[in-house]
């Protein structure tokens, strides 16, 4: 089935259509954030008064008032903002269930939310430059100025708003990716090449080469309570983080919404092994470092309508071919990263996916539901997991099988049945054209002792029979390692013990939903900056 792209819609929409569709249980105690494009204009009542009012801030250049008693401060960079003083916060979609409302902390409001006396702040980013600066002062809490990057921002002119005077961690807060950043550009706006990076660049210190590149591409969000949502540009723009790496380590209450990621290339790649029978080396196991997203012992997350994709124009094919052994994973999960829900995310023209965690010992529980996602021209990871409990509802995968060596992108598996994994599949629709219950799944890794459960899901629209296939798998791969690891049987546990939730009944319905609602510009942010 082709793909294309389906109209806006609304997400209160989608509890009214015909086919049957998620429902959030814990509603009235969800604080989501987004509200949809299109409709007819007028502010819906989650909405209303979300927008600053007077003594608010402004999103660009420092403090505004709509009435009076703001400030202004010309030489603050574009991006600095603030929140109205009890402005409420809008009601939930609907589309967050799963693992990521079962923390004990309660679902992920993002920086939605107020924390006691602490406003919600915003900041948008609309080049690299203004995203680092968000970033650092993200996470600082005290009044001093430590930053040493070449060229910092006039902090105190900054940060002069809803009575601020030094960093932001105590507070809730809101980034915007507006428009389209392009994250290989130091802080002067050039355009990193390898050569550039080799020779280094201030934002780097000593560092050159891949340490160098890491530095200049990589959003890395040092605190929790935290939402970054994509916004379009002036122009309409994709709200994109191009050659961008954005990184997630030991936070909590996070969201990321609305976002395209374009995946970062690595000038440096490791070259792992290559089977003789192989044409062609760029196929062979390369090793690539940056990722899309990284989620490193993140918990209470929800990523939300984005994209993850080698770029979104390719439909399959890449015609710079080298780049393929550039890339690593598009959303990697690991480190006992927890509570986590991806629904409606696209995931399309790359190898590696998604792998749920990174390492063959216990790390973590990694309890993680993935949800009405399309999965196209992906080659494998949808997802690999380890020692996780992963609920995988109603995504789409489609995309061809590898028929010879001038596919750029085909399709390899889609579950990875990885070390102490427990994997629920519930009626996800496969629509791969000579694919068969075998080729769905792989266990070819390191070590296993998997669980492994599917209910009702369909090959090209007809039921297949996953639970045979992964039992086949296991133990025939045990056997012919002469292991004393045979096939563990069903998962010991189920989904609707743990969240309530409603899936599509048909592979039509699973199709359906997923190509209307899956990826970037569907819904906004609310309020907007």
């Amino acid at each position: 089935m082709p793909i294309s792209e389906a109209p806006r819609r609304s997400l209160a929409s989608t509890s009214t259509q015909a086919q049957p569709r998620l429902r959030c249980a814990c509603a009235g105690a969800v604080l989501g954030l987004l509200t949809a494009f299109g409709g007819s204009g007028t502010a819906s009542p989650a909405s209303t008064g979300g927008a600053p009012a007077s003594g608010g801030t402004s999103a660009n250049g420092g403090t505004t008032s709509s009435s009076s008693g703001g400030t202004s401060s010309a030489g603050a960079p574009s991006g600095s903002g603030g929140s109205a003083a009890g402005a409420p916060n809008p009601a939930p979609t609907g589309d967050l269930i799963g693992w990521a409302t079962q923390h004990p902390a309660g679902a992920p409001t993002g920086g939605s939310v107020p924390i006691g006396a602490y406003p919600v702040m915003t900041c948008t980013a609309t080049s690299m430059k203004v995203l680092r600066d968000c970033l650092y002062r993200a996470k600082k809490s005290d009044k001093t100025n430590s930053d040493t990057r070449p060229n910092p921002p006039e902090w105190s002119s900054w940060e002069v708003h809803a009575g601020v005077t030094g960093g932001w961690k105590k507070y809730p807060l809101i980034i915007y990716v507006k428009g389209i950043l392009h994250a290989n550009e130091n802080d002067l706006g050039h355009a990193m090449t390898q050569a550039d990076y080799e020779a280094s660049d201030p934002l780097c210190g000593t560092d050159s080469g891949a340490a160098c590149q890491q530095t200049v591409i990589q959003a890395k969000v040092e605190r929790g309570d935290i939402s970054v949502l994509g916004i379009p540009g002036d122009a309409g723009e994709p709200p994109t983080l191009d050659g961008g790496w954005l990184m997630f380590r030991g936070q909590e209450n996070v969201i990321v919404q609305n976002l395209r990621i374009v995946s970062a290339t690595d000038f440096w790649p490791s070259f792992e092994a290559c089977d003789a029978s192989v044409p062609d080396r760029d196929y062979c196991a390369w090793n690539a470092e940056p990722d899309g997203l990284t989620l490193d012992n993140t918990s209470r997350v929800w990523v939300d309508h984005s994209e993850f994709t080698d770029g979104p124009d390719f439909a399959g094919t890449n015609p710079d071919k080298t780049h393929y052994k550039m890339y690593d994973g598009l959303l990697d999960i690991k480190n006992g990263a927890d509570f986590i829900t991806l629904s409606y995310n696209k995931f399309y023209n790359h190898n590696k996916a998604m792998l749920v965690g990174a390492t063959d010992s216990a790390d973590g529980s990694y309890d993680i539901t993935f949800h009405h996602n399309l999965i196209s021209y992906v080659q494998q990871r949808m997802p690999r997991v380890r020692n996780g409990r992963v609920h995988v509802l109603n995504n789409y995968y489609v995309g061809p099988e590898k028929t010879d060596y001038t596919q750029e992108y085909y399709f390899g598996y889609a579950l990875g049945l990885g070390y102490n994994s427990e994997i629920y599949s519930e009626r996800n629709a496969f629509d791969i054209d000579g694919a068969t219950a075998s080729s769905l799944l792989s266990v070819n890794f390191d070590a296993w002792a998997q669980r492994f459960t599917d209910v009702g899901s369909w090959l090209s629209g007809q039921a297949v029979d996953l639970n045979q296939a992964a039992a086949s798998l296991v133990n025939a791969r045990n056997t012919a390692q002469a292991g004393t690891t045979p096939f563990l049987g069903p998962a010991d546990w189920t989904p609707a013990d743990h969240y309530a939730y409603t899936a599509d009944a048909t592979p039509d319905a699973v199709r359906s939903n997923v190509l209307a609602g899956a990826g970037v510009g569907h819904v906004v942010p609310v309020p907007l900056p």
